[in-house]
């Protein structure tokens, strides 16, 4: 009886012992499961706090960001203001250069420019007594010469078609010497009678916003011409001016191996070179004040152009500094609405 007493007693706390060790088996598992939502409590609180951490440091960032593109917009402003005032300068340059020109080919001197062109370039000899006018005259009598100028006129229709053919310098001989051709001095005439004037094509290209750089090869062509025929025709008055000076002298007594009726033939003949040369002379000059002017409107152009595409760069460049304003902005508003429910989630975690 004491056995089974004492075997009864001993089930008897073998089995409160089972019991006190399944609640500790149940207590140390439940310490487990809080322990391990603990440790996820701690680590959701570390991932949200480090959370907060990287947006308040892009917030910092963006709001550098949005800082720096205001400063580079107020300086593409400043610069796009000065280019724009630049511009307006050249612009009013240029349009001073083509009215300058304007102005030039308007003068009275470009007025007498035409009789020039024809004299020089005129293409049937027999029309050249027409286009002489009372400038050749004064001519005559400004040089000293002593040939009298009635003399010289009388039967001038006659005479200087002769002598033209038959002493003269001919273009085809100027193009014979040169790299210019029949046709060039054919042209010259009309060309540069459109270039000489102030409503021409010539001046409208040049005015048109843009260069015109076939209208100065143009020029530069035509005054080469020019030059050219100068050259030819004052070689050909140095070397036949001692034989006019002898003829003028011994006009009223006669020379020998000269009749004295071909005597004014001859001197007209020697009169018109030296009146081609001396309007030729001032036809290149007149031709080279164009081809400044001309390239000073062209460079005005060119400075414009350039002024035109800085004013459009800094524009493009306002454009972009606009954008990332507006990016960063955007941006910064994201940031702070994420900020906000990361702490929100941060605070719910702790």
């Amino acid at each position: 009886r004491n056995l089974d007493s004492a075997w009864q007693s001993l089930s008897g706390k073998q089995a409160a012992e089972n019991t006190a060790s399944a609640a500790l088996r149940t207590q140390q598992a439940q310490a487990q499961q809080w322990q391990a939502k603990l440790d996820a409590a701690k680590a959701s609180v570390a991932d949200k706090s480090g959370r907060l951490t990287n947006l308040s440091t892009d917030l910092t960032v963006h709001r550098q960001a949005l800082e720096q593109a205001k400063q580079d917009r107020d300086a593409a402003k400043t610069a796009l203001a000065a280019a724009k005032s630049e511009l307006a300068s050249a612009a009013l340059h240029r349009q001073a250069s083509g009215q300058q020109l304007i102005d030039y080919l308007s003068g009275p001197n470009n007025d007498l420019m035409d009789e020039r062109v024809s004299v020089v370039f005129v293409t049937n000899r027999n029309n050249m007594p027409n286009v002489m006018n009372s400038e050749f005259s004064q001519y005559v009598t400004r040089f000293k010469l002593t040939y009298p100028t009635t003399m010289m006129f009388h039967g001038v229709s006659n005479n200087i078609d002769v002598n033209f053919r038959n002493g003269s310098v001919s273009y085809q001989k100027i193009a014979s010497r040169s790299k210019f051709s029949n046709f060039d001095f054919m042209s010259a005439g009309t060309e540069l009678r459109n270039i000489l004037s102030p409503s021409g094509v010539f001046i409208e290209r040049l005015m048109a916003l843009g260069e015109d750089s076939n209208n100065i090869s143009k020029l530069n062509h035509l005054i080469d011409i020019t030059k050219l025929v100068q050259s030819i025709y004052s070689k050909d008055v140095n070397y036949r001016r001692p034989q006019a000076e002898h003829l003028f002298k011994a006009l009223k007594r006669g020379v020998e191996g000269y009749p004295l009726e071909d005597i004014p033939n001859i001197l007209s003949a020697h009169l018109t070179n030296e009146y081609i040369t001396y309007c030729s002379n001032i036809l290149v000059s007149h031709l080279q004040n164009i081809l400044t002017f001309g390239q000073d409107i062209i460079a005005a152009h060119s400075e414009e152009q350039a002024l035109l595409n800085n004013v459009q760069s800094y524009e493009q460049a306002l454009e972009r500094h606009h954008a990332l304003i507006s990016e960063s902005e955007t941006k910064i508003r994201q940031v702070e609405q994420a900020k906000t429910q990361a702490q929100q989630a941060l605070n719910s975690a702790r």
